[in-house]
């Protein structure tokens, strides 16, 4: 089953303000800006830490001050999680100027080897 969330604003004055069964009442209520479609789960869903590391290979490896992020930053969250199994993902993005390695998944143990095998990967790379 959908339904059809009108929401407005944005950032620290988001809100939702209704939500209908059908796409025709959510585009004609006017105290909105947008209709986002959702939908209803019939089950319960169970949350569990989501993990995350991130490494920049510019800038020495560092505890963390009240200044600065360490180096690698590691956090978890706590996130919903629908049964999906298997090794984490990794990839390099951008954060502002620099490029960095995140590695994210469920399990503590093998986001930080996943972790590990990457940057010792871009480490003899930069070796050559």
């Amino acid at each position: 089953m959908k339904v059809y969330v009108v929401t407005s604003g944005e950032y620290s004055d988001y809100s939702i303000n209704h939500i209908f069964a059908n796409r025709e009442d959510a585009e004609a209520y006017e105290g909105g800006d947008e209709v986002i479609e959702w939908d209803v789960l019939e089950h319960p869903i169970e949350q569990r830490t989501w993990h995350e590391i991130i490494w920049s290979p510019k800038i020495p490896d560092r505890d963390g001050d009240s200044l600065a992020m360490s180096n690698p930053h590691t956090s978890a969250w706590p996130r919903d999680y629908a049964g999906e199994t298997g090794y984490p993902n990794h990839h390099w993005t951008s954060r502002g100027q620099e490029i960095v390695l995140c590695v994210q998944g469920w399990d503590p143990d093998r986001v930080y080897a996943v972790y590990l095998e990457q940057r010792s990967q871009y480490e003899a790379q930069q070796e050559r």
